[in-house]
């Protein structure tokens, strides 16, 4: 290399570092502006001056919330539901319950398996929570497999296909099948209950977990006496219920 294809190398360099802080400058709460930029610094960190020269460092919490947004998109959660935490959760009469769902945290943490009913009215925060507990899994346990499916999701999506006459896949829960945790919400029997197709397949989904010994978290409108007379599956009766009011 020449003296001049040195400094060269040495100016580009800088520009790069240059038009990270740029990124850097602008980048959003939810993190992610370097996450398309393959220059020479590394993406997730920031150039900074250290004894006369330049290195670079993690930028911090933006990254790692950039990449549990991803983790909770490849997981199969909605959008919506992304900014979900146990801390934002308003309702103060569930505190007991918020207590028993950060000691499963613990425990799923561990990789230890866990059978939860997660049991409450319509907006008492079931789904929230459920995905607050998968972001405490992304940081904590980050190769974790996790898995969100919406009952009421995959019925319409499988009564699309019914109506347009399309063969149904042997398996509408692949994904749920090969997860370490999965989230199953909107387990709701009675709501479906003419609905033999599904609740065939989601029977099936539950049954697999217990007897494999799986993590699983039901949420339900109903309770878990109810989920017991709707589902054949030998210990669900054993299954912890987190009340929400």
């Amino acid at each position: 290399m020449t003296d001049d294809e040195l400094f060269r190398e040495n100016i580009q360099a800088y520009r790069d570092y240059e038009h990270r802080l740029g990124l850097c400058a602008g980048c959003p709460p939810t993190g992610g502006a370097c996450a398309e930029d393959f220059r020479i610094t590394k993406r997730g960190h920031m150039p900074v001056w250290r004894d006369r020269r330049v290195v670079t460092e993690p930028c911090g919490e933006r990254w790692l919330e950039h990449k549990t947004r991803r983790r909770l998109e490849n997981s199969n959660v909605p959008k919506f539901y992304w900014d979900s935490s146990v801390l934002a959760y308003p309702r103060i009469e569930n505190l007991a319950a918020l207590g028993e769902l950060a000691a499963l945290g613990e425990r799923l943490a561990t990789g230890a398996p866990c059978f939860v009913v997660l049991s409450g009215p319509k907006g008492s925060g079931k789904t929230r929570l459920s995905v607050a507990l998968l972001r405490t899994l992304i940081r904590r346990a980050p190769r974790a497999l996790l898995w969100y499916a919406d009952v009421a999701i995959v019925r319409g999506e499988m009564q699309q296909r019914y109506d347009a006459g399309t063969d149904q896949p042997a398996d509408v829960f692949g994904h749920a099948r090969e997860s370490h945790v999965l989230v199953v919400d909107n387990v709701d029997p009675g709501r479906y209950a003419r609905d033999a197709w599904l609740t065939s397949r989601l029977e099936a989904l539950i049954r697999d977990r217990f007897l494999g010994r799986k993590t699983i978290l039901l949420a339900t409108h109903e309770t878990r006496e109810a989920l017991e007379s709707a589902y054949d599956v030998p210990g669900l009766s054993d299954a912890e219920t987190c009340q929400l009011s």
